[in-house]
């Protein structure tokens, strides 16, 4: 059987909420508009009734129901497997505890920053499934409200926030986002809040895109129609290649017309309608997978890209950038399609050190002096980077002989004395080259 997105339990489970009081002992307790009760707990999955009520994992013995997002204040029985708790119902206890105090237990109430308060709710098989912000406290003005509904293999295939008034914490509107998979798991369409444009994915058999589609279709309802584009007016498509190790080796990219009619994908300048502007890049992989080489083609004077075997030489029709790499594998030095070469030093921890941009190992130069430049100007054009005992950028100094080196350096640290943090890793300064003392 193949589990179509949109036909999971939205929302569905025992919701646990928790709230974290520092002044608490690490003993856990419950709470309820009626006081103080003993807590219990069940297995996940398992339930109890209790009056009208029924238990589950996490939730305690007085006051304590299920709570189901977005459905309000009604009571309801879930099925006697414990599986699918439905409704909602007006009061749910909080539960307290000291962080460490209870085991197994995540505190969902957090009571942060100034006029910031934010509660959490999850389901039985411990997925987010509402959050809750409020101004100040919980007995403040609801400001925002999110919810996420899953399917039945637990992917978020709709995300959904609640339009608030602020000033009220009156629940209006709700702007949702709309997520599709394929009988793989693949996203084969996405949908924004608000929109009628959906991005649409094609995958090979080894779960690779083949073609991204970018359009819409008011029509385009049903989970049959989310994985075609038949009857979709298109503005891009993206079609991509790989070699036997599942690199990415070509793209080719069409964009619409701006007079382009009828539906569907999109052709190229000479083809039936919808024509569009086709482009062709292709990458060059080395024996470890990593991009040694990029060449755009442009829309290679109107013909369709064979993509060469080998690295082509860079010219007016194909910009090819180069790319080597270190023992460590990363990016020692790259070569832009005009030729320039930029070389970067890292340190054990992958930091850079040193760029430098057209490296030369003699005085040779484009730079000409009559233009006020002295020769080699644009020669051995240096960056070198230093960091502190915190890892954090403590200065950056171009070089130049000419005029001196120019440093920026960067400050760190704050004491009780001047700050209410004192810490080693808050950036206090940024002096520039020129200054002329520590506070201009």
């Amino acid at each position: 059987m193949i589990i179509l997105a949109g036909q999971g339990e939205s929302n569905r489970g025992c919701l646990h909420q928790f709230a974290h009081a520092a002044s608490m002992s690490p003993a856990c307790k419950s709470t309820s508009g009626s006081g103080t009760s003993t807590s219990r707990r069940f297995p996940c999955g398992k339930f109890r009734r209790n009056g009208p009520f029924w238990r589950g994992l996490h939730q305690v013995a007085a006051a304590f129901p299920f709570y189901h997002g977005r459905s309000g204040g009604v009571p309801y029985r879930p099925r006697r497997n414990g599986s699918r708790p439905e409704r909602a119902v007006q009061r749910i206890a909080t539960r307290k505890c000291v962080i460490g105090g209870c085991p197994g237990v995540r505190r969902a109430d957090t009571d942060g920053e100034i006029d910031f308060y934010q509660q959490v709710f999850y389901d039985n098989l411990d997925r987010l499934v509402q959050t809750d912000q409020y101004d100040t406290s919980l007995s403040g003005n609801l400001v925002a409200r999110s919810f996420t509904n899953y399917d039945d293999l637990s992917r978020a295939y709709q995300s959904l926030n609640d339009a608030v008034d602020p000033t009220t914490g009156a629940v209006g509107n709700v702007l949702t986002d709309n997520t599709w998979f394929d009988p793989s798991g693949n996203r084969m369409k996405s949908q924004p809040a608000g929109s009628m444009l959906a991005t649409k994915s094609a995958y090979n058999g080894v779960n690779r895109v083949t073609t991204r589609y970018v359009g819409y279709n008011s029509s385009d309802t049903t989970y049959a129609t989310a994985g075609s584009v038949t009857g979709d007016t298109l503005f891009s498509q993206t079609e991509f290649s790989y070699d036997a190790a599942l690199n990415a080796i070509q793209s080719t990219d069409r964009e619409r017309y701006h007079n382009a009619t009828g539906t569907g994908p999109l052709g190229s300048p000479s083809s039936t309608q919808p024509k569009a502007r086709v482009t062709y890049a292709a990458a060059y992989p080395d024996a470890l997978g990593r991009t040694q080489a990029d060449a755009a083609y442009g829309t290679n004077g109107g013909t369709v890209l064979l993509r060469p075997s080998t690295i082509p030489a860079t010219s007016d029709s194909c910009l090819v950038s180069l790319s080597q790499y270190d023992g460590t594998g990363e990016v020692a030095t790259t070569t832009d399609p005009a030729g320039l070469v930029t070389a970067v030093t890292r340190d054990a921890r992958g930091r850079e050190l040193q760029r430098v941009m057209n490296p030369q190992t003699s005085s040779s130069s484009s730079s000409s002096s009559s233009g006020g430049c002295a020769a080699s100007d644009d020669a051995n054009v240096t960056i070198q980077t230093a960091y502190n005992a915190d890892g954090n950028k403590s200065s950056e100094t171009a070089v130049n002989a000419s005029t001196t080196n120019q440093t920026t350096q960067y400050v760190y640290g704050t004491t009780l004395t001047e700050s209410s943090i004192a810490s080693s890793l808050l950036l206090r300064y940024e002096i520039l080259p020129d200054s002329t003392s520590g506070s201009d």
